[in-house]
């Protein structure tokens, strides 16, 4: 074999490897789109269960609404004791939103953010192009929690938009005294009394 049928052979060799992992490289990308979209899109809704208004179940995965907190019926930081007053009418009324938003199906968009410490899907759901979150706390029965710019918070988020979105909706369901909002002499801590829970 002389020297130029060697480094010919050595070439095709190099350019053999090359493409090879050039087609693993796409193949990968590939993969990662179409999971991508297997993430967000649910095309096939085989059931839906709302447990209350930041919580449901879509196809037996729990999911837990990013960005919002609405009233407890129970709370889980005292023993599951059940709520009353005006947190446990709001945490109904809530959670009756949330059934009314899903009476049509159109397109149900489930963007994935992160998951709790009790293990739920923490996500952005759309329906018919209109975000459950922004819905549930321009109508005064959520608000503003769980999200935050700063960089330091478990709850950060890149999402400055949404971020300032959830809040514009928050202001004009104050304004228009919406839901819980038309209380002006009743503390928000009355609704929220969850140590934890503190408005944005």
């Amino acid at each position: 074999m002389n020297l130029a049928h060697k480094i010919k052979l050595k070439y095709f060799k190099k350019l053999f490897k090359i493409m090879f992992l050039l087609k693993i490289s796409i193949s990968f990308l590939f993969i990662i789109s179409c999971s991508t979209q297997n993430e967000n899109f649910y095309k096939d809704i085989k059931s839906i269960e709302i447990l209350d208004g930041d919580t449901l179940s879509i196809n037996s995965k729990q999911i837990r609404l990013f960005g919002v907190d609405t009233p407890e019926k129970f709370h889980y930081w005292e023993n599951n004791i059940e709520s009353n007053g005006l947190e446990y009418f709001f945490a109904i009324e809530a959670k009756k939103f949330t059934e009314s938003f899903f009476n049509s199906l159109r397109e149900i968009i489930i963007s994935p953010k992160s998951k709790d410490k009790f293990g739920r899907l923490i996500a952005r759901i759309q329906n018919n192009k209109k975000d459950l979150a922004l819905e549930i706390i321009k109508n005064g029965l959520g608000i503003v929690q769980y999200v935050s710019l700063d960089k330091k918070s478990p709850f950060f988020t890149r999402d400055t938009n949404y971020f300032y979105s959830l809040l514009e909706a928050q202001n004009i369901a104050i304004k228009l005294k919406k839901g819980f909002w038309q209380f002006e002499n009743i503390s928000i801590k009355t609704i929220f009394p969850n140590p934890n829970v503190n408005l944005i």
